[in-house]
């Protein structure tokens, strides 16, 4: 699509991972001032978040051998 830089200014466009367990990204733009396109690459760092419940695994024999444990 095509879009303008007071978009970007305005908040119309926006950036959503993969979700991913990656810690950057990239996507190219193509840039025109009209008359010529230069492409760029634009880098992304990510964030990551731990979505994952924390899980403990006990040895086989013991009160079980596996018990997820919830996050407060």
């Amino acid at each position: 699509g095509v879009f303008k830089l007071e978009d970007i200014s305005e908040g119309k466009m926006s950036y959503i991972h993969s979700g991913e367990e990656t810690v950057s990204d990239e996507f190219q733009l193509g840039v025109s001032d009209g008359f010529h396109v230069v492409t760029v690459t634009v880098k992304v760092n990510v964030r990551p978040v731990d979505d994952e419940a924390p899980k403990i695994s006990l040895p086989v024999g013991t009160i079980g051998f596996h018990m997820d444990v919830l996050e407060n």
